[in-house]
């Protein structure tokens, strides 16, 4: 399948955490599934698989920029599932500086 060419040199981040990575665009936060890694638990929940979108603007205003690569505990992200926003873990950021 060939990728279009609007979208072959959009910038993208990496964002890792515990179950898996993500792969979005830098541009708008939407998550690539093609292209991103789920953790399959032993149960078969998927926890990643549901992120469709990454808060990027929110990156952009705590860091100036959106960083190449990003623990999943440092985004915000909206859930397919329920449509639910997950905000970053504020403790989590403190306690790393």
């Amino acid at each position: 399948m060939r990728m279009h060419d609007e979208f072959k040199d959009r910038e993208k981040f990496s964002i890792q955490g515990t179950w898996g990575r993500l792969t979005a665009y830098k541009d708008t936060g939407v998550v690539i599934p093609a292209e991103s890694d789920y953790a399959k638990l032993k149960h078969g929940a998927m926890p990643y698989k549901d992120i469709v979108l990454i808060n990027v603007a929110e990156l952009e205003g705590t860091y100036g920029e959106v960083p190449d690569n990003v623990d999943i505990l440092d985004c915000g992200y909206w859930n397919s599932t329920n449509g639910k926003y997950e905000a970053p873990d504020d403790l989590w950021r403190n306690e790393r500086g």
